[in-house]
């Protein structure tokens, strides 16, 4: 039984690079005062002051995702 905790684990298989709300089309930055805040244009939110859905960057895209053009 002392074994069981050397044992080795099973390789398992790195995940497939996702796309991220980050990387939208739709996506806008606004900088307050050094803090930066992510907005999706398309969806719309009705408790934002400026109407748009705050969304993180590392969040999983949805069916609207639209990339922006750049390779990076």
């Amino acid at each position: 039984m002392a074994g069981f905790l050397f044992d080795e684990l099973p390789a398992q298989p790195k995940p497939q690079p996702a796309e991220r709300c980050g990387n939208c089309g739709h996506i806008k930055r606004h900088d307050c005062f050094g803090y930066v805040a992510f907005y999706c244009a398309i969806t719309k939110s009705g408790r934002t002051e400026n109407g748009m859905l705050k969304v993180k960057c590392k969040t999983p895209v949805c069916a609207l995702f639209e990339n922006r053009g750049n390779d990076t």
